[in-house]
């Protein structure tokens, strides 16, 4: 008897309609029907005070993630610089794109002279793989962004790659600006919950020195600490990656960094 209603739940499960997701008794799913549940339906449970069509992120950000009720950047503001729009990943999380947009608009209010925010991908819109470009980008709490410039140039919105490069041969370039990337990482942890922003390990160093050379060193660690140092891919941009939300039960967070500078 037990088996059959399990069949007829799974059944009913995969046969969902919108009109038809109350129905389900999601208490006799499993974790990664659950989270299909939801990708389709939204939440439907009523134990908890959610907008039950706010966003969430379910999962990990590179493995088995997914992006419910995403949000699309495009939609909320045009004070950004989208590129890879041909990919048609400019979806995610309430958090995360509440963010981007207070990023570009903080950048114009506090400088004269300065390119708009330059934003390439975010997620695809019900989250998971966003290869070949991407491990991760799974849930909805990653986003890459072009890191500002001295000579304020904006990349092509359709571009298949990036043409900007801020890191060669292990060097820092010229047009890399040192001082409003240090006060936009500020900015960035001073604002949102972040778990990490990936930057090359010459940007790392580099903000460390300068860190330092301006007295901000010590009263600065935990942004230094969210700077981490990856030997691949962020000679470019910076890889901004939010901890799960507290609201969102089924969003799996990564490990705390170590404690400390890393510098």
């Amino acid at each position: 008897m037990k088996n059959i209603i399990g069949l007829a739940t799974l059944l009913l499960f995969v046969s969902c309609k919108q009109t038809d997701c109350e129905k389900v008794d999601t208490s006799k799913l499993s974790a990664s029907q659950l989270s299909e549940h939801k990708a389709q339906c939204g939440d439907t449970s009523t134990d908890d005070d959610r907008d039950p069509g706010q966003t969430q992120a379910v999962g990990y950000y590179s493995d088995g993630g997914m992006l419910i009720n995403a949000e699309d950047v495009l939609n909320r503001s045009n004070s950004i610089h989208k590129i890879f729009m041909n990919r048609d990943r400019p979806y995610g999380t309430r958090e995360l794109i509440d963010l981007v947009i207070d990023m570009a608009d903080e950048v114009q209010a506090r400088y004269d002279n300065v390119e708009k925010l330059q934003v390439g991908d975010l997620a695809n819109r019900h989250g998971g793989p966003a290869l070949p470009n991407h491990q991760s980008h799974q849930n909805g709490l990653d986003v890459d962004i072009v890191y500002l410039s001295n000579d304020h140039k904006l990349q092509g919105k359709n571009n298949a790659y990036w043409t900007q490069y801020f890191v060669s041969k292990g060097k820092v370039t010229s047009n890399f600006n040192t001082s409003r990337n240090w006060e936009l990482f500020k900015y960035i942890v001073d604002q949102a919950d972040v778990g990490r922003i990936f930057v090359d390990p010459a940007i790392k160093s580099r903000m460390c020195s300068y860190a330092k050379s301006i007295g901000e060193f010590s009263d600065n660690i935990e942004v230094l600490r969210r700077l981490r140092p990856l030997n691949q891919h962020h000679e470019t941009h910076f890889h901004l990656r939010l901890k799960c939300p507290d609201d969102d039960p089924d969003c799996i967070d990564q490990a705390e960094p170590p404690s400390g500078s890393g510098c």
